[in-house]
């Protein structure tokens, strides 16, 4: 009723004003920090609700926004709409920003001119974030140079493939680009980021070993890639631990230059809009030491996150991931432990071995049982596995979930006898993706670089050897030549979709033997349930997921079992729901395509919804809420009050700053690039603001987002003291990072000619490469903009400028795209734009999926791990592994738990070094979120990704950055922020995640 914007602010609000989601974080009296500014409460929302397929009934289940494989769709954006926005309809290419072209240097991504606040923190207005495919690439600078690379990666490819084919139409173009992006991202995160992450024997034990030539034919249309519940809200936040205090810049040389805080860096992609200092904050990634996967999380993250200008506070993103875990209702440590098939035991004790003594005595300070213990906490805690930076619990989800990503994909690039197949000399090229090599192609300075980024150069097994040189393998474009695409058509050549209205199932007797819930009893609940909340319009004829989830819980008193197993059987086609039940939850008939849709839809053409965007996460092990449906988790086994996600916070995750023995930044950066291209919770519009759930703490209930979960913070705490989610994105490694996940972003995201990503050509007067276009609708989305005449930038996923870190991977991406559409367009002049993009795209999503697998995934997980669960990819020939059956869609303990273990890798600071490899200067990661400007001085970008090649990462402990525990996503003026590890606890209770013993217990099965 205020601002018409999504809701920021719950705590400070009369009861009346409060969203009802609000779900606020308390702060203890005596917090060692919140207390020095009389900070009582931190905002917190609950992830909105999703409808489940077919409308069946059942407990809370979040969505996410986003798809659940690997599209790219952080470039290119997950409807078409917004693809559509993002392209300049020529050449096949992304709209870029020119900002350099007097210093010769490539565009940076487009400004964010619609909803310029949006994401951005703007000190003034002429300041601009970037506009891309995912709303958050303003969120990190480090994560906009994520998005800028990628953008630049999808030009470079349209370009190219425009100048091998000129008889291509701007659609072809785009649309193969958009395919070699996807591939080239699916392919560096399992064999760069995964192998880094995981470890060989992990990703070997799950199934994400890449093969290294022929098909992999393990595609299952039974495995469903939507992502876990349990991946969203804890797994994937390991990377929270990893985040440094600072974010270095290095020069070319790699020397360091400086270092900004990461807090300052949040929401404020500014520096990336100086000539050169994009390439000086790859560098430094390259350069900069990763954080250790422990238990320790820099005050960076745990209180000056997200600080507002002026501000010297700001979240716990640690009290977040605590909270969000709640806010699923994921189950404690304890359960997943049993889901992994590791030991499981109610007594303290029994985790000697697993994690630090310490550690375990202070766990059996805060909580009465291990039981209780907060997925994401136990997760960040436990030892890393031998080869691995994850503990085997977070090994296990994040394993599982990106081989569902994998095996459930049907567009995934290592694939036989589908549309989307590349051909086998095609398929030879992809496997030669390396990150490496799309840093080399989109930055401007940087003429060295490790060969494996995301770790530490060593001069035996990690050598530093010129770009140029030929070392580092460069796919082929010319292999895209003359092949027969010209009849694709944008909307023609992807899967269509014609949706009927039939539905399945039937009623079903519980409780008491000849009890049974009738029809007349759900129609009289749902109308009961449209009076609470006011809902005038009896026969609207569209119902988005929000509204219809929003209807209200429409049981009580049920069991478990029947929540759970008995609600989801009826047919509620028979029931006054079917009257809004949306068109899209019916059943779809998918016809064959080359091209993967933006959406995700019709993926798997058995199961059309699997992996597609605002599906239902899915879980590992059932949901614990507190009453039994919905309500956030807050007691204890014993029922008695769990401690607070800050209290969680601060006691379990100080900032002890230790450092990841061979990991760099970039394992963050590319790491977080990955997550946005997985996860995005849908949130409920604020009743004031309408924008995303932020505020919770201040407002009164009846202004309160009905969502609010806050997290209260102590009295004594050190610093502060004064339902399923459903996944925004698809379930599989599309690019959609680069791509977006709806073909209107996409289309917003292209050139209209050549194939080609819009970029912004900055620096084209230094003959630099292009960033990713700005951010010009909705400027402030996702982007702290100190100033009107800033723009962070635009990408295919919204969280490009969440970090900066995040950005360079979404410009060298980029890049990517357009070097291969280039060389496509040179290859193949006769090819159209969409031929062009579409084939680039094509090759992408290759090489992300095979980098992904064939580096990140072997370095995450290790070759053990990987073997175990089939991760390692095929040496030559095609892998035949497609499961239609397997569903990609995200696991919940993946998302919101084993996914964020790279929030204990984060540094506290970012560095940039040179192309020489020195230290050149670093940046506090908080002042990097959602700040990624530094990109736009020119060469910059190249700096910080030399910094992520040479810069340590920090190590896989439960020792967590005060840069990710304190300062993340602060507020300009601001000395505190967010604490992420709270956000990850609260997000796993959130998300109704059991416990982590209840998922050790099922590691040793899998392990």
């Amino acid at each position: 009723p205020f601002t018409k914007n999504e809701p920021e602010e719950c705590c400070n609000r009369p009861p009346h004003l409060k969203h009802p989601y609000c779900n606020e974080i308390p702060v203890p009296d005596d917090d060692y920090f919140y207390s020095k500014f009389n900070v009582k409460c931190i905002d917190f929302v609950r992830a909105f609700p999703s409808v489940r397929p077919g409308c069946r009934l059942g407990s809370r289940v979040p969505f996410n926004t986003l798809t659940g494989v690997i599209d790219a769709n952080t470039v290119y954006s997950v409807t078409e709409d917004y693809a559509r926005h993002l392209r300049t309809g020529y050449g096949g290419l992304l709209r870029m920003n020119p900002a350099f072209i007097d210093q010769g240097l490539k565009d940076l991504l487009p400004l964010r001119l619609k909803d310029p606040d949006e994401g951005c923190t703007r000190l003034n207005r002429s300041q601009y974030c970037f506009d891309a495919g995912e709303v958050r690439v303003n969120e990190q600078l480090v994560l906009a140079t994520m998005h800028i690379i990628w953008a630049r990666e999808h030009n470079r490819i349209a370009k190219e493939l425009g100048r091998i084919n000129p008889h291509w139409d701007d659609e072809t173009i785009f649309q193969e680009a958009r395919r070699i992006v996807i591939a080239e991202i699916q392919h560096i995160t399992y064999n760069e980021f995964l192998p880094t992450l995981l470890g060989k024997g992990v990703m070997e034990k799950f199934g994400l070993l890449l093969q290294k030539e022929g098909y992999w034919d393990g595609y299952d249309p039974n495995v469903n890639p939507n992502i876990l519940s349990e991946f969203s809200a804890a797994a994937l936040r390991i990377g929270h631990t990893f985040l440094p205090t600072s974010i270095e810049r290095w020069s070319k040389a790699h020397k360091f230059i400086a270092s900004k805080k990461l807090s300052d860096l949040i929401r404020r992609p500014y520096d990336l809009y100086r000539a050169g200092v994009l390439d000086e904050y790859i560098m430094g990634l390259t350069n900069q030491v990763a954080q250790a996967m422990d238990d320790s999380v820099t005050q960076e993250v745990t209180n000056t996150l997200f600080k507002k200008p002026g501000n010297r506070f700001g979240v716990d993103l640690v009290a977040f991931n605590i909270q969000r875990g709640r806010d699923f209702g994921l189950p404690g440590f304890m359960e997943y432990r049993k889901f992994c098939g590791l030991p499981a035991s109610d007594l303290f004790q029994s985790l000697s071995g697993d994690m630090p003594n310490s550690t375990i005595h202070r766990y059996s300070t805060i909580y009465d049982s291990p039981e209780d213990v907060d997925l994401w906490s136990g997760g960040v805690s436990e030892k890393p596995l031998p080869g691995s930076m994850a503990g085997p619990v977070f090994s296990c989800i994040l394993a599982t979930q990106f081989s569902y990503a994998r095996r459930g994909d049907r567009f995934w690039y290592e694939l036989p006898n589908q549309p989307s197949s590349f051909t086998p000399d095609q398929l030879r090229e992809i496997r030669k993706a390396r990150l490496a090599r799309v840093l080399c192609d989109n930055t401007d300075l940087i003429d060295t670089i490790q060969l494996w980024p995301i770790v530490l150069p060593d001069h035996e097994i990690n050598p530093r050897v010129p770009c140029r040189s030929g070392i580092i393998p460069s796919v082929n474009l010319n292999k895209w030549a003359d092949f027969p695409t010209s009849n694709v058509k944008f909307n023609e050549g992807i899967f269509n979709c014609q949706f009927s209205t039939d539905t399945i199932g039937g009623p079903l007797g519980m409780g008491q033997p000849g009890q049974c819930i009738t029809y007349e009893a759900i129609n009289q609940t749902y109308v009961d349930a449209r009076k609470r909340i006011n809902v005038a319009q009896t026969n609207k004829d569209k119902w988005t997921t929000q509204e219809l989830a929003s209807v209200g819980e429409l049981f009580y008193g049920l069991s478990y079992e029947e929540v759970e197993k008995g609600l989801p059987q009826i047919d509620t086609s028979r029931t006054l729901i079917r009257e809004v039940c949306p068109a899209f939850l019916s059943n779809v008939e998918c016809r064959p395509g080359k091209y993967r849709r933006y959406d995700g839809l019709c993926n798997n053409v058995k199961h059309p919804t699997w992996g597609a965007t605002n599906t239902p996460f899915s879980r590992l092990v059932g949901p614990l809420f507190s009453d039994g449906m919905s309500g956030p988790k807050v007691s204890s086994l014993n029922n008695r009050e769990l401690p607070t996600a800050r209290v969680v916070s601060r006691t379990m995750h100080p900032d002890e700053g230790y450092h990841e023995h061979a990991a760099t930044v970039m394992l963050v950066a590319f790491g977080q690039f990955m997550d946005h291209d997985f996860t995005l919770m849908g949130t409920p519009a604020d009743p004031i603001t309408k924008n995303e759930p932020e505020e919770c703490c201040n407002r009164p209930t009846h202004l309160k987002n009905p969502y609010c979960n806050e997290i209260p913070v102590s009295d004594d705490d050190y610093f502060y003291r004064s339902r399923v989610p459903f996944n925004t994105l698809t379930g599989v490694i599309d690019a959609n990072t680069v791509y977006s996940v709806t073909d209107d972003y996409a289309r917003h995201l292209r050139s209209g000619y050549g194939g080609l990503l819009r970029m912004n050509s900055v620096f084209v007067n230094y003959g630099l490469k292009d960033l990713l276009p700005l951010r010009l609708k909705d400027p402030d989305e996702g982007c702290t903009r100190l100033n009107r005449s800033q723009y962070c930038f635009d990408a295919g996923e919204v969280r490009v400028n969440e970090q900066l870190v995040l950005a360079t991977m979404h410009i060298i991406w980029a890049r990517e795209h357009n070097r291969i559409a280039k060389e496509f367009g040179r290859i193949n002049p006769h090819w159209d734009d969409e031929t062009v993009f579409q084939e680039a795209r094509r090759i992408v999503i290759a090489e992300i999926q095979h980098i992904t697998y064939n580096e990140f995934l072997p370095t995450l997980l290790g070759k053990g791990v990987m073997e175990k669960f089939g991760l390692l990819l095929q040496k030559e020939g095609y892998w035949d592994g497609y499961d239609p059956n397997v569903n990609p869609n995200i696991l919940s303990e993946f998302s919101a738990a084993a996914l964020r273990i790279g929030h204990t890798f984060l540094p506290t600071s970012v560095e940039r070094w040179s192309r020489s490899h020195k230290f050149i200067a670093s940046k506090k990661l908080s002042d990097l979120i959602r700040r990624p400007y530094d990109l736009y001085r020119a060469g910059v970008l190249d700096e910080y990704i030399m910094g992520l090649t040479n810069q340590v990462a920090q190590a896989m402990d439960d020792s967590i950055t005060q840069e990710v525990t304190n300062t993340l996503f602060k507020k300009p003026g601001n000395r505190f922020g967010v604490d992420l590890v709270s956000f990850n606890i609260q997000r796993g209770r959130d998300f109704g995640l059991p416990g982590f013993m209840e998922y050790s217990g099922q590691v040793g099965t899998a392990l």
